[in-house]
Formats: structure tokens, C-alpha cells, sequence
């Protein structure tokens, strides 16, 4: 009923309002599909903006969402055009842009509405990604916490079978005279699974949040330990170097899991580098700000020791990394997905932070925080 009326007349300008209102209802609607995948709906929303201008024949839309870069399928450069920045959280993380091709009408700028619905456009466009953000935040959790009570009834059920060969083990020892060649192997056996055991109640503190044993643990004399154990267990084709502050500080932990969290990050870093490479593990201090008019120069609260690991393996994705420290995630074929999530749970069982940095082909780097050792 008012196509017939230029833009200039009350009809007219009421058509161009109904036109942008319908838009930004079905843009609305169309972005409260969850479920549709990001270029979906991105289509769908170009697709939608393409009638909604004053001269629809030569309007080109363009859509940059993250590393998505969508286009209506007459884009070019436009003769004019408005921008609109898409923000999640607070950050940018796109643009909406509208314009006229081959453009010799009457207007020489976008009419105001047209500049409202684009702003609207763009603001429920980066609605949409902080829900999907929230959404998979949610999911991961969930999937987490059904991943922790799986692997508390396997890890508990596990642990009962080896305190029967713990025993088992005893017993044989009991009937095997000394000198024997079989009274070493049930003792392997045994150490074998006195150690599983460990491991196994280290994730099971994980998954339950129970707190674990510490003590001040000499950080040099551990690492320098470490560093041949280390040094077998990555092979010959992996040089293992030891950057150690000489004045580093005592750390506060429980010894045994930490020294199975380093050889857990060794295993992996052997695996990135099938060729070899070299595998870097360095402590320094880091001494918190303290407002010296308040604090004695001899308080410790608050100090750091920062254990990092590095290594010039293959790297990871930026996807994988983002899942690296989720339980039963894992990237290789074989992996269990238990390691980094146990390695995680240690360190923030301990008081302390982990954070990894990887890039395709460039290594990748653990860095470990951890408590300093309240000493007299």
C-alpha cells in the first residue's frame, strides 16, 4: 500500500519504518536460534538486511563475526556505507557493515532509521555471541561434572584393585626366600602398585576438592632430582635443560604430586616432539607487592615460586588449548584425557595457578604458581 510513495512523503516514510521494525523483529528471531550454526544465521541476517534499506537494488551487506567474514553475494566496495562494531563482553570481536553500490540517489547519507537498525542490529548480533559463550561455558561445566563422577567410581573401584595385589603382593613376599630372582619382580609389583595408588588418590583428591598434604619442599634439590628422572623418561632425542634461580625459594606442596605433575607435562612435551627438541624447565621467584610501612621485609605472604615448562614441540591449536585442561579431553588418539586435568586440579588444590601459552609448530609453555614455603 505505499509503494508507490517517495520517501519524502509521510507514506512513504512510514513504509521505510515498518520495512526496518519487521527487519530487526526477524533479526531477533532468527538470532535466538541456538542451535543454528554461526554462518546460518549470519546468511539469514544478510539476507534480512538486504530488503530493509531505502534503495534495497543496490544495498551490499557485510557480517565479520570472530574469524567469520560473511557477504551478501552482490558485494563489493560500496559507493557509501556505515560501520558498526559487534562486541562480547565488552570487546570487539566484529563489524556490521551496510552500503550502496553504483549509488546516485536522492540521499546522500543513510536515512536516521536506517542507522538506528543497523546500531540494533549489530548490539543483538554481539547478544548472540555472549549467549553462545554462556551456553558452552554451561555445557563444558556440566560435561566436567559428569566426567568427574564417572571417574570417581572408576578411580575408587580401581583403587580397591590394587590394594588386593598391594596384599596379594605381601603375601608372595612372605613365601619367597631372599635371593630368589621372582622375590624382585612381586616386589616391582607391589612398588608398582603402591604408586598407582598414589596416583589414583591424587584424582580422586582432585575430583572430591580435598585438600592435599604440604610441606616445604627444597625447590632446587627437587627439580635437580627431577631433571634425571625427567631426562629418562623423554629419551635421548630430547635434551632436558634446568634454568634454576640460585636463590630460589623452599615451595609449599605435596613433593610426590608435584613430581608427577612435572613428569605428566615431560610425557606430553616427548610426545609434541617425535624427531626430539628440547624440553626447558626454570623456577624464579616472584615477590608479591606489599606496602613495605605495613609488612616487615621478612613477610612471606603472598610470594610466588613460577616453575615453567617448556617445550619446541608441535604446539597446539588455540581450540585445543582452550579444552587442554578439561577431564577426558585429549588430542591424541591414545590419551585418556586425565593428565592435564590432574595436573590442574594439583596446582589449584596447592593455592596456586596454571596457565599454558601454545602455538602450531611453535611449542608450548606451562606456566606453574605456586605458594612459597612459610619458613622461620
Amino acid at each position: 500500500m505505499f509503494a508507490t510513495f517517495p520517501y519524502s512523503h509521510p507514506q512513504g516514510r512510514l513504509r521505510e519504518r515498518v520495512k526496518e521494525l519487521h527487519c530487526l523483529y526477524r533479526v531477533l528471531e532468527v538470532t535466538s536460534d541456538k542451535e543454528a550454526d554461526v554462518e546460518e544465521v549470519g546468511a539469514r541476517v544478510i539476507e534480512l538486511l538486504m530488503g530493509a534499506f531505502l534503495y534495497e537494488n543496490r544495498t551490499v551487506v557485510r557480517i565479520r563475526l570472530g574469524d567469520k567474514d560473511l557477504r551478501s553475494d552482490n558485494w563489493k566496495s560500496p559507493d557509501l556505507a556505515m560501520e558498526e562494531p559487534i562486541c562480547c563482553e565488552r570487546e570487539e570481536i566484529g563489524s556490521l557493515v551496510i552500503g550502496y553500490v553504483d549509488h546516485q540517489g536522492a540521499e546522500s547519507d543513510f536515512l536516521p532509521e536506517e542507522h538506528d537498525l543497523v546500531a540494533a542490529v549489530a548490539a543483538n548480533l554481539g547478544k548472540m555471541a555472549e549467549d553462545r559463550l554462556l551456553l558452552e561455558r554451561v555445557r563444558q561445566a556440566e560435561r566436567s561434572r559428569a566426567s568427574a563422577e564417572i571417574t570417581g567410581v572408576f578411580a575408587h573401584d580401581f583403587n580397591n584393585l590394587l590394594t588386593v595385589i598391594m596384599g596379594s603382593a605381601e603375601n608372595l613376599l612372605d613365601d619367597i626366600r631372599e635371593g630368589d630372582p621372582a622375590r624382585e619382580q612381586v616386589q616391582m609389583i607391589g612398588e608398582a602398585a603402591v604408586r598407582g595408588s598414589a596416583i589414583v588418590a591424587q584424582l580422586l583428591a582432585h575430583i572430591r576438592s580435598r585438600p592435599l598434604p604440604r610441606q616445604a619442599v627444597q625447590t632446587a634439590a627437587m627439580l635437580h632430582d627431577m631433571g634425571r628422572i625427567l631426562a629418562s623418561a623423554v629419551g635421548k632425542a630430547i635434551t632436558v635443560e634446568l634454568q634454576i634461580a640460585p636463590d630460589v625459594w623452599p615451595i609449599c606442596v605435596d613433593r610426590t604430586q608435584l613430581e608427577n605433575a612435572l613428569l605428566n607435562l615431560a610425557i606430553n612435551a616427548r610426545d609434541a616432539m617425535p624427531a626430539g627438541g628440547r624440553l626447558c624447565i626454570s623456577a624464579t621467584n616472584v615477590r608479591a607487592e606489599r606496602d613495605q610501612d605495613n609488612l616487615p621485609d621478612t613477610a612471606m605472604a603472598g610470594d610466588r615460586i613460577r616453575i615453567e615448562v617448556s617445550d619446541t614441540g608441535s604446539g597446539m591449536t588455540d581450540d585445543i588449548a582452550a579444552r587442554a585442561f578439561e577431564p577426558f579431553f585429549s588430542a591424541k588418539p591414545h590419551g585418556t584425557g586425565l593428565g592435564l586435568s590432574s595436573v590442574a586440579g594439583f596446582v589449584h588444590q596447592s593455592g596456586g595457578t596454571i596457565e599454558l601459552s601454545s602455538e602450531p609448530n611453535h611449542g608450548t609453555t606451562f606456566l606453574i604458581s605456586l605458594p612459597r614455603a612459610q619458613t622461620s
